[in-house]
Protein backbone atom coordinates (compact mmCIF):
# COMPACT_ATOMS: atom_id res chain seq x y z
CA UNK A 1 0.00 0.00 0.00
CA UNK A 2 1.22 3.51 -0.78
CA UNK A 3 -0.23 6.86 0.18
CA UNK A 4 -0.69 9.45 -2.55
CA UNK A 5 -1.57 13.11 -2.22
CA UNK A 6 -4.35 14.33 -4.48
CA UNK A 7 -4.70 17.84 -5.95
CA UNK A 8 -6.28 20.35 -3.56
CA UNK A 9 -6.31 17.82 -0.73
CA UNK A 10 -3.80 17.55 2.09
CA UNK A 11 -3.43 14.02 3.36
CA UNK A 12 -2.01 13.05 6.73
CA UNK A 13 -1.06 9.55 7.75
CA UNK A 14 -0.56 8.34 11.33
CA UNK A 15 1.45 5.13 11.39
CA UNK A 16 1.60 2.72 14.35
CA UNK A 17 3.61 -0.43 13.67
CA UNK A 18 2.97 -3.51 15.77
CA UNK A 19 5.95 -5.78 15.13
CA UNK A 20 9.16 -4.16 16.43
CA UNK A 21 11.57 -6.28 14.42
CA UNK A 22 9.92 -5.13 11.19
CA UNK A 23 10.65 -1.50 11.91
CA UNK A 24 14.41 -1.59 12.05
CA UNK A 25 15.60 -4.84 10.55
CA UNK A 26 13.48 -5.79 7.58
CA UNK A 27 11.01 -3.28 6.23
CA UNK A 28 12.05 0.20 7.34
CA UNK A 29 12.76 1.31 3.76
CA UNK A 30 9.47 -0.20 2.57
CA UNK A 31 7.56 1.74 5.24
CA UNK A 32 9.36 4.93 4.19
CA UNK A 33 8.50 4.30 0.54
CA UNK A 34 4.86 3.58 1.33
CA UNK A 35 4.40 6.65 3.54
CA UNK A 36 6.28 9.24 1.49
CA UNK A 37 3.30 9.99 -0.75
CA UNK A 38 1.35 11.63 2.07
CA UNK A 39 1.66 15.37 2.59
CA UNK A 40 2.23 14.85 6.32
CA UNK A 41 3.21 11.76 8.27
CA UNK A 42 3.17 11.07 11.98
CA UNK A 43 5.01 7.99 13.19
CA UNK A 44 4.42 6.83 16.74
CA UNK A 45 5.80 4.19 19.09
CA UNK A 46 5.78 0.51 18.24
CA UNK A 47 2.86 -1.49 19.61
CA UNK A 48 4.58 -4.67 20.75
CA UNK A 49 1.83 -7.20 20.05
CA UNK A 50 3.73 -10.46 19.66
CA UNK A 51 7.15 -9.42 20.86
CA UNK A 52 8.59 -7.71 23.86
CA UNK A 53 9.52 -4.12 23.31
CA UNK A 54 13.08 -3.83 22.04
CA UNK A 55 14.86 -0.66 23.15
CA UNK A 56 17.09 -0.85 20.05
CA UNK A 57 14.04 -0.40 17.80
CA UNK A 58 13.53 3.27 17.05
CA UNK A 59 10.55 4.08 14.82
CA UNK A 60 11.70 7.71 14.76
CA UNK A 61 14.17 6.57 12.07
CA UNK A 62 11.17 6.41 9.73
CA UNK A 63 9.98 9.95 10.43
CA UNK A 64 13.59 11.23 10.36
CA UNK A 65 14.17 9.67 6.93
CA UNK A 66 10.93 11.15 5.59
CA UNK A 67 11.83 14.56 7.02
CA UNK A 68 15.25 14.33 5.36
CA UNK A 69 13.43 13.76 2.05
CA UNK A 70 11.63 17.08 2.54
CA UNK A 71 8.39 15.59 3.86
CA UNK A 72 6.40 17.03 6.75
CA UNK A 73 7.14 14.13 9.10
CA UNK A 74 6.93 13.90 12.88
CA UNK A 75 7.56 11.35 15.60
CA UNK A 76 4.95 11.68 18.34
CA UNK A 77 4.12 9.23 21.11
CA UNK A 78 0.98 10.55 22.79
CA UNK A 79 -2.31 9.97 20.96
CA UNK A 80 -3.92 13.07 22.50
CA UNK A 81 -1.00 15.20 21.27
CA UNK A 82 -1.31 13.65 17.80
CA UNK A 83 -5.06 14.38 17.66
CA UNK A 84 -4.51 17.95 18.91
CA UNK A 85 -1.75 18.54 16.36
CA UNK A 86 -3.99 17.27 13.56
CA UNK A 87 -7.02 19.26 14.71
CA UNK A 88 -4.90 22.43 14.66
CA UNK A 89 -3.40 21.65 11.26
CA UNK A 90 -6.18 20.08 9.20
CA UNK A 91 -9.00 21.94 7.42
CA UNK A 92 -12.19 20.88 5.65
CA UNK A 93 -11.37 18.60 2.73
CA UNK A 94 -8.15 17.19 4.22
CA UNK A 95 -7.87 13.42 4.58
CA UNK A 96 -6.61 11.56 7.65
CA UNK A 97 -5.55 7.92 7.42
CA UNK A 98 -4.43 5.92 10.42
CA UNK A 99 -2.44 2.77 9.74
CA UNK A 100 -1.43 0.16 12.25
CA UNK A 101 -2.44 -2.18 14.97
CA UNK A 102 -3.49 -1.74 18.56
CA UNK A 103 -5.30 1.37 19.62
CA UNK A 104 -4.22 3.79 16.88
CA UNK A 105 -7.95 4.17 16.11
CA UNK A 106 -8.13 6.25 19.31
CA UNK A 107 -6.39 9.05 17.42
CA UNK A 108 -9.43 9.34 15.12
CA UNK A 109 -11.87 9.31 18.02
CA UNK A 110 -9.90 11.99 19.87
CA UNK A 111 -9.55 14.01 16.67
CA UNK A 112 -13.31 13.92 16.03
CA UNK A 113 -14.01 15.03 19.59
CA UNK A 114 -11.77 18.06 19.07
CA UNK A 115 -13.35 19.14 15.78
Amino acid sequence: MKLYATPNTISYGAFFNHIPILVCKHFENDFIDALKGADGIIVTNVYAARETADKKVNPAHISDALYDMGKEAYFMTDFYDIAKFLSDKMVDGDVLITLGAGDICNVCELFLEMC
